[in-house]
């Protein structure tokens, strides 16, 4: 896989990046996990929010699986690489399908399909990569799914890419800055069956299973919050060792 990925760079995008090793190292790493398994290297252009385009950069293209009550489903989402990478952190964006929507103000994916999250946020260079950040999102999607399927007939809201031709068209609007995205959960949220409570009556009862329901998904936010910065940190730990392990073998042979 390391090859093909050099090969698509030096073919298709020389000249783009600084570093390529180093994304030829980030990809390749990702790509043999078994959550990057389903992701595909491809070129394309970036369009940024207020309408730039960069030239064409490298795209992770495929599904990221989650585990949502004890079930795995695949997310459909497009990973861009900027031309500033590793500087500046990757772009994704969820591509639902055509029987498919964003879900409404959802904490961490925008109404265009683009991702915020912690671990973007607080990019470095240094300290993040992509392995990390697909575990990041798998978790925080399997806490709050960004895709539910929508009822037969519906229209297809504008959830789409402006960057993805196999996906849909240009975007509508700007999506949030990551600050100012909403913390509303919507609590009957079902991935691949969506659930209407437009016949909620407003009584005390349904409100307080709602409530309960809210408490339950923040919750499981917070614990897979947790177990993804448990993954980070053994992580780290784990490229410590190796490093240490190889200087002292290099003091060895000398």
């Amino acid at each position: 896989m390391a090859n093909s990925i050099h090969n698509l760079l030096s073919r298709n995008l020389s000249g783009v990046y600084r570093d390529p090793q180093r994304i030829i190292r980030d990809v390749d790493t990702l790509l043999n996990t078994s959550l990057g398994r389903n992701l595909r290297p491809k070129t394309e252009p970036l369009t940024s929010n207020d309408g730039s385009v960069t030239p064409s950069v490298l795209v992770l293209h495929g599904t990221l699986p989650m585990v949502y009550r004890n079930v795995t489903y695949n997310i459909p989402i497009d990973l861009y690489l900027p031309p500033q990478y590793p500087q500046c952190p990757p772009i994704v964006f969820v591509r639902p399908v055509s029987n498919m929507a964003i879900k409404e103000n959802h904490r961490h994916v925008g109404r265009d399909g683009r991702v915020y999250m912690p671990y973007l946020h607080e990019w470095g260079a240094q300290t993040h990569e992509l392995r990390e950040l697909a575990i990041w999102m798998s978790s925080l999607f399997g806490s709050e799914p960004p895709c539910y399927a929508k009822p037969a007939g519906a229209s297809r809201v504008t959830a789409t890419s402006n960057v993805a031709s196999s996906y849909g068209s240009s975007i509508s609007q700007r999506p949030p800055a990551y600050a100012q995205v909403t913390q509303s959960i919507a609590s009957s949220y079902n991935p691949y069956n969506a659930v209407s409570n437009s016949n909620n009556n407003g009584s005390r009862e349904a409100e307080e299973q709602e409530r309960r329901k809210q408490q339950q998904i923040e919750k499981e936010i917070a614990e897979a919050n947790l177990a993804a910065q448990v993954a980070r940190e053994e992580s780290l730990r784990e490229a410590k060792l190796k490093a240490e392990h190889s200087r002292l073998q290099k003091n060895k042979n000398e």
